[in-house]
């Protein structure tokens, strides 16, 4: 795999305390891994990259980067009040460093901690960092996430056209980044809200896509599998057991252009939305 074999070529001579983005390797592979599922190599990447930090001198700006990532991952493997401490840190050092990308990683990272406990800040956070990616105040990193995340967020307390609207734009600018593990959260956030609205059966065809189509293996944090074996639940209590298997074997079977294609039609909200 290309990716993670350059991130390994990028540490071989230990961290370099002069790049712009010393730690961005340790970063790029603790997402890979926790991507594909190997959460506690994750966790060991990332906390060997904290340890790098005191080679570092005074310097803020990376502490900042790796806190607001580890944090999220943190959060995923149940590491709760750490989690929590890392992403208040971080927002601070991005306070102090004024660095609109800093902060809107820091922004990204505490809505992510937030969102169990309290949605409304955790929304409040989301929304915050996607008014700055909109205000084109800096080059935002994973803007199809946060998208997503404020989508499900907005699901979660009742505004369900909000969450269509925001989960559709995370389709759109995710297809258009080319972040298949970022549209594959934004097809995960959407099924809740799609049942709760009314609409079922896209939700049951997402399903196919995620596990067994075209985005299988592009999003496997910890807890999705999890959280997709509740949707399915609901899902043949709705619709069937037959209707169920039959359009999750449809998602199953479409292309990666058909499943975006398809999305972008059912997440239109239902005033806009064709017969």
């Amino acid at each position: 795999m290309r990716v993670p074999g350059a991130a390994h070529d990028a540490l071989r001579d230990g961290v370099i305390a002069s790049s712009p983005h010393p730690l961005a390797p340790h970063m790029a592979l603790g997402y890979i891994e926790i991507a594909t599922g190997h959460f506690g190599r994750a966790l060991d990447i990332e906390n060997e990259a904290r340890a790098a930090l005191d080679t570092l001198g005074d310097n803020p700006h990376p502490e900042c980067q790796l806190l607001s990532g580890l944090s999220i991952f943190e959060d995923m493997t149940g590491q709760i009040d750490q989690a929590r401490d890392d992403a208040e840190r971080s927002l601070q050092l991005a306070r102090q460093l004024q660095n609109p990308t800093a902060f809107g990683q820091a922004l990204h990272a505490t809505a992510w901690v937030l969102q169990r406990d309290d949605p409304a800040a955790a929304l409040a956070a989301a929304e915050q960092y996607l008014e700055q990616y909109r205000d084109g105040r800096s080059a935002m990193s994973a803007p199809g996430s946060v998208m997503a995340l404020a989508g499900g967020l907005r699901g979660r307390i009742g505004d369900l056209i909000g969450a269509l609207e925001l989960l559709r734009e995370a389709v759109t600018v995710s297809r258009d980044q080319g972040t298949r593990p970022q549209l594959a959260a934004a097809l995960d956030w959407s099924l809740s809200p799609l049942i709760k609205i009314g609409r079922p059966e896209p939700a049951a065809t997402f399903i196919g896509a995620l596990t067994r189509g075209p985005l299988a293996e592009m999003g496997n944090f910890p807890d999705v599998d999890t959280a997709r074996a509740r949707i399915l639940e609901r899902l043949h209590v709705a619709l069937g057991d037959d209707t169920t298997d039959a359009l999750a074997a449809r998602g199953a079977a479409m292309t990666y252009d058909e499943i975006v294609h398809y999305a972008l039609h059912h997440l239109e909200p239902p005033d806009a939305a064709p017969d």
